[in-house]
């Protein structure tokens, strides 16, 4: 880890750092705060791009009530669609 200066509104880093010791009890942490803010940030922005590119809609993420469960149009035994992975996988291994 490097050392990084910033500059920034004084009366804005006295509250943050006022936060942050009522919440750990020391300014040690201040520094790992600072990370974590940054890096959520980032981590939201690569997110909001993944989602325009996927063409979500950003306003109204699905929830478990819009998602609708798919019924298979074929009948199938689970039970033979294991055997013929596990089979397949065999074969690329002994092959």
């Amino acid at each position: 880890m490097g050392k990084v200066s910033i500059y920034m509104d004084e009366e804005l880093w006295k509250k943050f750092k006022k936060m942050i010791v009522q919440r750990t009890g020391d300014t040690r942490s201040l520094s790992k705060e600072v990370q974590s803010l940054i890096e959520e940030t980032i981590l939201e922005k690569v997110l909001l791009d993944a989602f325009k590119r996927l063409d979500l809609n950003l306003k109204k993420l699905p929830s478990f009530g819009d998602i609708r469960p798919v019924v298979p149009t074929k009948s199938t035994s689970a039970g033979r669609m294991v055997r013929e992975m596990r089979d397949e996988r065999a074969e690329s291994i002994s092959g």
